[in-house]
């Protein structure tokens, strides 16, 4: 990943929902497993699921978005 990437991921993340991020930050950070999340959060782990499916589909695109400029991403 190179440095505008990684820019672009963390402007990503920082605009989701709180709950959404959390849920991202202690899954992909901290590497807790969905069920752990749930009880952390006090929700239920299909809402966490849920937060992590659409913030995946949400930072994936910002990772694979083409370079400005017509660049093609390596």
């Amino acid at each position: 990943m190179d440095d505008e990437q990684e820019e672009r991921l963390r402007a990503a993340l920082a605009s989701l929902p709180d709950e959404m991020r959390r849920c991202c930050l202690l899954r992909f950070i901290r590497g807790f497993d969905e069920n752990e999340i749930a009880v952390l959060l006090k929700m239920p782990v299909e809402t966490v699921r849920m937060y992590l499916y659409h913030a995946q589909k949400r930072l994936r695109l910002v990772i694979v978005q083409p370079r400005r400029n017509g660049e093609e991403t390596s």
